[in-house]
């Protein structure tokens, strides 16, 4: 565990912390996460919205992790873009839309394409 990071604050101390409560103290994890999400961490908007799928620390809300991986997929996290489209070809949080999800994974197939594209140059 980075020490000198939980001590100094921000996002990546409060994200540390909610992994370390993860597991043992799941109401207080999920807080963290939001806490951490909202300092900037994409990873942290990633966590939360997997508690609240799978109702861990909180009850199962759709809606809830929609939004949390709707905040992590605007700060940059492929995962999350991931998670929104299981939503969607679901329709768990929001209207079940297909295209809606087809739409996004070809996104992501077209990111995968561009970044092994550069990185062989």
């Amino acid at each position: 565990m980075n020490e000198k990071a939980v001590q100094g604050g921000g996002a990546e101390a409060i994200h540390i912390k909610a992994d370390m409560a993860f597991g043992v103290d799941n109401p207080k994890a999920l807080r963290l996460y939001i806490e951490a999400g909202e300092a900037g961490s994409a990873e942290a908007w990633v966590s939360a919205g997997v508690m609240f799928y799978q109702g861990l620390g909180t009850e199962i809300s759709y809606i809830s992790a929609y939004r949390a991986y709707e905040q992590a997929a605007q700060l940059g996290s492929i995962e999350a873009w991931k998670n929104l489209a299981s939503l969607y070809y679901n329709g768990h949080g929001v209207v079940k839309c297909v295209e809606t999800a087809d739409k996004i994974v070809n996104f992501l197939n077209e990111i995968d394409i561009d970044s092994a594209t550069k990185n062989t140059a």
